[in-house]
């Protein structure tokens, strides 16, 4: 079976070296590199190719800039940001830069190994800050507006409501489940998953499974919890 394979980007020598200890000792999980250096931690993930790259988000503006860079150049790469405090803003910027989960420094190395299955196996964990955070969600909701409008679309013209199923699929998406979860809780094939979400995204005029959340968190389909 083949192990994850996980790159710590991490300044701080002590943490990242306890975190690759305990995420060796997990099954199917393999640290294959840390470095505290952002240009250095490109050159490995080229030579190493981790499925996973654990960044640390208290380096600020440096650490979204190579989260947006890893997205760029290596797009099959997931990004998992660990950081001291979890304030809006940190979570709107992180977001932004195609995160997939964001987690406080302070969670457990259970936590963390359960976050790097999860992102690896196609979820999303950080689109559930969404439903606890309506304030973060607008501000999101209006920017994507933004870029919709500006695109000549005009989402508050839409009429047609989603199906009951539809809505279904929305609210497994909102928790961050991956399509494959998604078809194992609703008995259905994974392509079947994957029609429904490409109908949601047109149907809302979405850019992305994000956008379609902030839609129906803004409307009052889904609710936020």
């Amino acid at each position: 079976m083949r192990r994850t394979r996980v790159l710590i980007v991490d300044n701080n020598l002590i943490f990242s070296q306890a975190l690759a200890r305990g995420l060796n000792l997990e099954a199917g999980m393999e640290v294959v590199g840390s470095t505290g250096d952002r240009d250095e931690a490109m050159t490995m993930v080229r030579l190493l190719a981790p499925d996973v790259v654990i960044l640390d988000a208290d380096m600020g503006g440096a650490a979204l800039e190579m989260a947006v860079r890893l997205r760029r150049f290596s797009p099959g790469t997931a990004t998992v940001t660990l950081a001291s405090g979890l304030g809006d803003e940190d979570l709107y910027m992180t977001i932004r830069a195609g995160v997939a989960a964001h987690l406080p420094k302070s969670v457990s190395l259970d936590e963390v190994a359960s976050i790097v299955g999860r992102v690896v196996r196609g979820e999303h964990p950080i689109t559930e800050w969404l439903r606890s955070r309506p304030k973060l969600a607008s501000r999101l909701l209006e920017e994507f507006q933004g870029m919709s409008l500006s695109a000549g679309q005009e989402i508050e013209s839409l009429t047609v409501p989603l199906s009951t199923r539809e809505l279904e699929i929305l609210e497994y998406i909102a928790l961050g489940n991956s399509n494959k979860r998604i078809a194992g809780k609703l008995g259905v094939k994974e392509q079947s998953v994957k029609n429904y979400v490409t109908t949601i995204l047109r149907k809302l005029s979405a850019n992305d499974r994000a956008h379609a959340i902030f839609i129906a968190l803004q409307r009052g389909w889904i609710q936020p919890q």
